[in-house]
This record gives structure tokens, C-alpha cells and sequence, in this order.
């Protein structure tokens, strides 16, 4: 790891749309955590490429480059081998340029054609045999009927976390939801999805490789899942944006001793098996009413904010909070994470 230069990426633009359907971009374009990723390898001794000499660590600008083909060149310039791409790839993007030149952190851009649209993410599920909760999608410029009885969730094909998400627990709801939805933000497509009534969890699955615990390596043969992470103090049934409540006042690392705990866990593992992942995924799943956790989202660009630079004691990320759990603090993440390079 030492003789590797790592540069970290942000994202500079939006994703193009897919048949219409749009993916917000976050304000900021993961600054935040790439500087917080930037910070906490160089402080393990790892030597990382920035566009300044010496960022700042108040501050997010000057950590991390653009992933635009100018912004990957100007990172090769300052000496990076290895690119975290702590942005949202998809096929076509910058990074494909640089195959076969570079090392790289994160997945791979043809997995965002089963994970971004949440609707192929869910045929993908249900016909390998996942739990998943029933959904259908409508287009909001059709006078559409709910399906079946509510309540329901509503959300976008292509969402980013909790935006555009909304719990729907009658017809009433539902035509308000349709008539009011913001095309230009998501385009068209709504997906209505059925409210299982149960607790939520989220599980972060880490890819095969060698990983490094209390200074002993560890060789992983296949995907392994954290210890599971459950949601609570919904705000009308949704969880809100950790921007706006820090992950460590509503969210909490519970046991694997339940039968139904580990049965999540082991699907999350065969999921990111079959998806042949080689970053780390974060699997958000709801109990139905017979007690099985339905996986409702794939993320393969979890957050990863964390703690390490000044006044950012308060950011732990889901993953980071999952990984305290064995014994992993944010460096020791981010430095594991970074052993998984692929070229």
C-alpha cells in the first residue's frame, strides 16, 4: 500500500439519463467524503494525490479531482497509480479511458446497468430468487390508479437516499404524489411499492480480497457482509437524509444472533456475489409481515463520509458504523477498503 499513489474522485456532473429517468446529483458531487477518505489515508502513512500541496482539512475543495478526463489526467500528472472513484460511474464514464493505465477503487461501470435503475435492480432480485417487496411503475403524466390496496411507497426509478420518496397510505395520497411530481428533477417513471410494516436494516458487503484485523492479514475468499445496521426515527415513514440527521442518532448496529438477522446477511452476500462486486455495496432491506427482510435498494456508491478532520465528529457513515462494530475505526476502513484495488 505504500508504494501506491491514491487519488480520490468527485463528481462533476449528473449521470445522463436512462429512458428519461434522472439521478440527482448531490450538491457538492462527494467532496466531503473523498476529503474525509483523502485525510484518513494520508494519516495511515498512504501517500494520496491532491490537486493542492497541502489541502486544508476545514475544508472539502483541494482533496479530491474532478472525474472528468481532464480531472483523471491532472490526477496521473500529480503521480496517482490508483483512482478511488468515490463518484457515480456508469458505462461510458471518464474512467473507462483509463483501463488498463491505472488501478482502481471501487466498482466497476457496467454494474450500474442493473443497480441505477431500480427497476431492473428489482427484476435482477426477484428472478434470483431475493425477497422483495411487490412494486409496479407508472409514469406520472398518466392518469394512473394505485395497485391494490396501500399504503404504499412511492419513489423515484433512478432516486438518490430518501429524495423524492414518500409514504402513501391512500388513494387520495397517491394522485396528489403522481400530480405533483417533479418531472425535471426525476423525469417520469414513479415506482409504487408495497409499505412492509417491519424493522429496516441496512447491510454493507465488502468484496472477496485481503483484508488486514487487529495487524493480522486475512485472505476473503467471497463477499462478506457487516454486521447489519438498523433504521430508526422515520419521519413519516421515511429515513431522512443524514445531512439533515447525523447517522449516529437514528441508526445502530444490531445483533447477528436472530435467525431472520442472519438470513439477511447471507443474502446480502450471495447478492453482491452474483452481482461479481468488487467495491463495497450497501443493501437497505424492510421486514414483511412474515419476519423476512426484502431488499428495497442497491447502492453501489454507499456513502462513506467519516470522522478524522476538524468538526467532523458527527459523520460516521453507515458502512463506518457497521465497521466499528468489528473493531474497525474510519482509517482502519478506508485503508482496508483501499487494499481491494483492481486493474
Amino acid at each position: 500500500m505504500h508504494r501506491v499513489k491514491i487519488a480520490l474522485l468527485h463528481q462533476s456532473a449528473p449521470p445522463p439519463a436512462i429512458h428519461g429517468q434522472i439521478k440527482p446529483m448531490k450538491a457538492g458531487g462527494y467532496r466531503d467524503s473523498g476529503a474525509d477518505i483523502a485525510f484518513a489515508l494520508k494519516g495511515r502513512g498512504i501517500s494520496v494525490a491532491t490537486p493542492t500541496t497541502d489541502p486544508d482539512p476545514r475544508f472539502d475543495d483541494g482533496w479530491t479531482f474532478p472525474d472528468t478526463v481532464e480531472g483523471i489526467e491532472a490526477a496521473i500528472a500529480a503521480g496517482a497509480s490508483i483512482l478511488w472513484c468515490n463518484t457515480i460511474v456508469y458505462p461510458g464514464h471518464p474512467v473507462d479511458r483509463f483501463r488498463g493505465r491505472l488501478g482502481f477503487i471501487g466498482p466497476e461501470t457496467d454494474l450500474a446497468k442493473i443497480v441505477e435503475d431500480k427497476t431492473v435492480a428489482y427484476h435482477f432480485l426477484r428472478d434470483g430468487g431475493f425477497p422483495v417487496p411487490r412494486q409496479v411503475v407508472i409514469d406520472s403524466r398518466t392518469n394512473g390508479t394505485p395497485p391494490g390496496r396501500g399504503p404504499w411507497v412511492m419513489k423515484p426509478v433512478r432516486g438518490r437516499g430518501s429524495q423524492g420518496v414518500h409514504w402513501v397510505p391512500d388513494g387520495d395520497v397517491f394522485q396528489a404524489v403522481r400530480q405533483t411530481w417533479p418531472l425535471d428533477r426525476f423525469g417520469p417513471g414513479i415506482i409504487v411499492e408495497e409499505a412492509l410494516p417491519g424493522r429496516e436494516i441496512t447491510i454493507a458487503v465488502l468484496p472477496p480480497g485481503r483484508y488486514v484485523h487487529d495487524g493480522t492479514p486475512i485472505e476473503r475468499q467471497t463477499p462478506w457482509a457487516l454486521p447489519a445496521v438498523e433504521r430508526d426515527q422515520h419521519v413519516n415513514h421515511v429515513m431522512p437524509y443524514n445531512g439533515d440527521v447525523p447517522i449516529v442518532e437514528n441508526s445502530r448496529v444490531i445483533s447477528s444472533s436472530t435467525a431472520e438477522i442472519r438470513h439477511a446477511l447471507r443474502n446480502a452476500e450471495l447478492l453482491a456475489a452474483r452481482l461479481g462486486s468488487r467495491a463495497v455495496l450497501r443493501i437497505d432491506a424492510r421486514e414483511n409481515s412474515e419476519g423476512v427482510f426484502a431488499f428495497f435498494d442497491v447502492n453501489m456508491k454507499p456513502n462513506m463520509t467519516g470522522p478524522g478532520r476538524p468538526a467532523r465528529e458527527t459523520a460516521t457513515s453507515l458502512v463506518g458504523l457497521a465497521a466499528e462494530a468489528i473493531g474497525w475505526d474510519y482509517g482502519d476502513l478506508v485503508t482496508n477498503l483501499a487494499r481491494q484495488a483492481w486493474y
